[in-house]
C-alpha cells in the first residue's frame, strides 16, 4: 500500500486499481446543468485534477478540445485509453494551470474540477483559474456525497447509524482537512470571496478575517450551488413522492450501485 498522500507516486498496478474503482462516466444531467449555466463558447475545456480522465472523456462530447493536466510522473492519473486529438493529457505538478499545461491566458471556456478541489491550495488556484478562463468563462467544481444505505435494505436505519459512527466519529479525527471538505459536500470550501484568517484574529476575540485578494476575480452574484439527493433517499419515501421531488435527484430516479459501476 502506498503511503503517498498526494496521489503522485503510485505504481502502474495501483493506478489501474484506482481507475477501476472510480467507476464509469458521471451522470449526463450533471453536465447538462453545467452547460445550461455556461453561456460561452465550447471550444476548449480543461479538467484540473483529472485523475483517470473520467470527466475529460465525458466533456469531449460537448467541447471541441479538452485538456486534462496530471501530476508528474503520476502513473495513477494516466488515462487508460489512447490519447489522440482533440484530447490531450498534459503534465501539471500543481494547480498553477497556465504555466504547467501550456495554454494561453484567457483561452479556456470551461474549467472543471471533478472531486479534486478539496486538495487544492486556493490562494494559488483561483488566480490561475481566473487567468486561464476567457471573459465569461465558467469554473465548475463538484463532489459526490457520502454513501447511504437504501431504505429497502433490512435494518437500514441501524446500518446508517453505524456508518455515521464509524466514518464521522471514529475515523473523523484522523481525516485530513480535504477529506472533511469532501464529506461535507463542499459546504466550507474556500471561495474566491471568502474572508482570509487575520493573523491577529482568534477564536476568543472573534476578529474578522482579511479581505481576499481573489474576490475581484470572480462574480459572486453569478455563483450557483446545487445539491442532488443530499442525505440519501428519504426513508419511507413513496414512488409518487419521488416523482414530485424528482429535482432533488440528479437522474430524477433512484439509481442502483451496479448502474454506477457500469457507467450506463
Amino acid at each position: 500500500m502506498s503511503t503517498d498522500t498526494t496521489f503522485r507516486n503510485f505504481t502502474a498496478q495501483q493506478a489501474a486499481a484506482y481507475a477501476s474503482g472510480r467507476g464509469g462516466s458521471y451522470p449526463q444531467p450533471l453536465y447538462e446543468t453545467i452547460l445550461d449555466f455556461h453561456q460561452g463558447s465550447r471550444d476548449l475545456c480543461m479538467d484540473v485534477g483529472t485523475g483517470p480522465g473520467k470527466a475529460v472523456w465525458d466533456l469531449l462530447n460537448y467541447f471541441n478540445h479538452c485538456i486534462g493536466p496530471k501530476p508528474k510522473p503520476a502513473p495513477a492519473t494516466s488515462t487508460t485509453e489512447p490519447l489522440s486529438s482533440p484530447i490531450e493529457a498534459e503534465h501539471c505538478s500543481d494547480p498553477t494551470l497556465l504555466h504547467h499545461a501550456g495554454v494561453n491566458p484567457n483561452s479556456i471556456d470551461l474549467l472543471t474540477v471533478a472531486m479534486a478541489a478539496h486538495w487544492f491550495q486556493f490562494p494559488t488556484f483561483y488566480p490561475s483559474a481566473a487567468q486561464a478562463l476567457r471573459p465569461g468563462g465558467t469554473l465548475a467544481l463538484w463532489i459526490t456525497s457520502p454513501c447511504y444505505c437504501h431504505p429497502s435494505v433490512p435494518g437500514c436505519r441501524e446500518i446508517q447509524t453505524f456508518l455515521h459512527t464509524l466514518e464521522d466519529e471514529l475515523l473523523g479525527p484522523y481525516m485530513m482537512p480535504g477529506n472533511r471538505l469532501a464529506r461535507q459536500c463542499y459546504d466550507d470550501l474556500p471561495l474566491p470571496w471568502s474572508s482570509l484568517p487575520s493573523p491577529s484574529a482568534t477564536t476568543m476575540t472573534g476578529g474578522e478575517g482579511a479581505e481576499n485578494p481573489c474576490a475581484a476575480l470572480f462574480d459572486e452574484v453569478a455563483l450557483e450551488r446545487k445539491y442532488w439527493d443530499r442525505g440519501g433517499v428519504t426513508f419511507g419515501t413513496s414512488l409518487l413522492c419521488l416523482m414530485a421531488l424528482r429535482d432533488r435527484f440528479l437522474l430524477g430516479r433512484e439509481v442502483g450501485f451496479a448502474w454506477w459501476l457500469e457507467g450506463s
